[in-house]
């Protein structure tokens, strides 16, 4: 059986082959198409916005814009996962969404930053995921093992330079994908909220007939509903999946699949169904970090529930 990663790889680097990826910039359109491959000396870490780490034998530059972290000791921090900023064809082309860049320079990325601490009243970061908005790395792997395992030590350091004990995590559609693999990786999550969440990846591919490929090009990918049975016991922690029943990017069924996974394994999902911005009615990230914020502010779960469901959702 063919090597179906490298294949895939194969294809998007030729794709992309104008491109040098060494030391390419991320905030640009053109770094996402090629991939960053930074050296150490290059991560600017003592400026406190980023983080170097390194996870099966590959090194890469995690960039985060943060906002409230203050004193030495940080009982929770909320921690965003944006969504995905590209898509693949079937031959691995990439290509980059439309208006990219207008959103990627650093001081808009701080204030959102900024935002997101006023709108959570808790300390809270943005993580660049791998590939994007300054971090190195290769979106197109976004969901594989290796991109997952990179985006974990990025927390562990992250967590130690800050002090930070407990997370509230919230994920928005790609970045959704994040967050339910990790549930399934961590116990130091006190509130997840996963919002127009890829938490199902195959029932996804099949709804939208891509016979099971997901929309990274790949054929073989992390789905965090197969990985639900290792989502650690914590009667702490609650997890909450946010989606709009008319969502066209990721259809409603394949969340509440995930939801109806989780519960089935007594982990004590709660499904909220939410009104999605935009044409696809997919926008959902401010409510989730809201979400998650209310979570780690102990606000009982129905009235979450009740505050952020939409009245007419059908």
């Amino acid at each position: 059986m063919r090597n179906i990663l490298l294949s895939g790889m194969t294809a998007a680097l030729l794709a992309g082959c104008s491109i040098n990826p060494y030391g390419a910039d991320t905030f640009t359109r053109s770094g996402v198409v090629s991939g960053s491959i930074l050296e150490q000396n290059d991560c600017p870490v003592d400026g406190g916005t980023a983080v170097w780490v390194s996870a099966n034998g590959r090194g890469e530059c995690v960039r985060y814009f943060t906002a409230g972290l203050r004193g030495d000791r940080v009982p929770v921090a909320l921690v965003h996962f944006h969504g995905d900023v590209m898509w693949q064809d079937a031959n691995g082309t990439p290509t980059v969404y439309d208006g990219y860049e207008e959103h990627a320079a650093p001081s808009e990325l701080q204030a959102l930053a900024d935002k997101g601490a006023e709108t959570a009243n808790l300390p809270y970061i943005r993580l660049s995921r791998p590939g994007t908005f300054g971090s190195s790395g290769d979106h197109r792997l976004r969901r594989q093992p290796e991109n997952l395992a990179i985006v974990e030590a990025a927390l562990d350091a992250i967590k130690a330079k800050h002090g930070i004990d407990r997370l509230a995590l919230a994920g928005q559609s790609g970045g959704g994908h994040l967050v339910g693999a990790l549930l399934a990786r961590r116990n130091d999550i006190a509130c997840a909220a996963i919002s127009s969440g890829v938490v199902s990846v195959r029932s996804r591919s099949h709804m939208h007939g891509w016979f099971g490929r997901d929309f990274t090009g790949f054929w073989h990918y992390v789905d965090p509903i197969a990985t639900t049975h290792l989502v650690p016991e914590n009667a702490d922690r609650r997890i909450f999946v946010i989606g709009d029943p008319k969502d066209r990017n990721t259809p409603f069924a394949t969340q509440a699949e995930y939801h109806f996974a989780l519960r089935a394994l007594g982990r004590g999902s709660v499904l909220i169904e939410a009104q999605g911005d935009g044409p696809q009615h997919h926008g959902l990230a401010w409510t989730g970090i809201a979400v998650a914020a209310d979570c780690a502010a102990g606000k009982p779960t129905d009235q979450i529930v009740e505050k952020y469901a939409a009245k007419n959702p059908a």
